[in-house]
């Protein structure tokens, strides 16, 4: 999750955020768009070869562990969670 401070009141369009599969898209194959602190490469998991950046809070109260400082957007197509656990 990411929590933004805005200077302003924001006034433009805005999108709804899925955060359970009852309100994602039912159709397969719909395109949306994802975000977040990881790669926009392929990469086994726990790959020791590709490890995660190390980051400190910022509060100072611990660590993070992501593949990007920068958050990233990616548009993708649904598939069926059937599908998805054939793969």
């Amino acid at each position: 999750m990411v929590l933004l401070r805005l200077v302003r009141p924001w006034t433009g369009p805005t999108a709804m955020l899925s955060l359970a599969a009852i309100t994602d898209p039912a159709v397969e194959g719909a395109q949306v768009r994802v975000g977040g602190f990881g790669t926009t490469e392929r990469r086994a998991p726990l790959d020791p070869m590709t490890p995660l950046e190390r980051f400190e809070r910022a509060d100072g109260n611990g660590e993070l562990f992501a593949g990007s400082a920068r958050l990233l957007e990616a548009t993708v197509e649904t598939i069926t969670t059937a599908n998805c656990a054939a793969r």
